[in-house]
């Protein structure tokens, strides 16, 4: 929750909406996976955007320790 602040009060800050979010996992054996999703509409807010990392998140199989977690927004407009 704590990265989607953070990125949601940079894309205020810079008067911007996102199109998309991405999430990224890095495991202990520095496998890493990333899931994107487009959003219905570009947005800036906190809730819409957490609640995409959220299900993103939630359909990676966590079969080991994680090392990294990552959120990144993009499609900026």
């Amino acid at each position: 929750y704590a990265l989607t602040e953070d990125v949601t009060a940079r894309l205020k800050a810079a008067g911007d909406k996102a199109g998309k979010v991405t999430i990224k996992v890095r495991f202990n054996n520095f496998k890493t996976l990333t899931r994107t999703e487009s959003m219905e509409e570009p947005t800036h807010s906190l809730n819409d955007i957490w609640a995409v990392a959220l299900k993103l998140l939630e359909g990676v199989d966590m079969v080991r320790p994680v090392r990294l977690v990552g959120v990144k927004v993009s499609g900026l407009v």
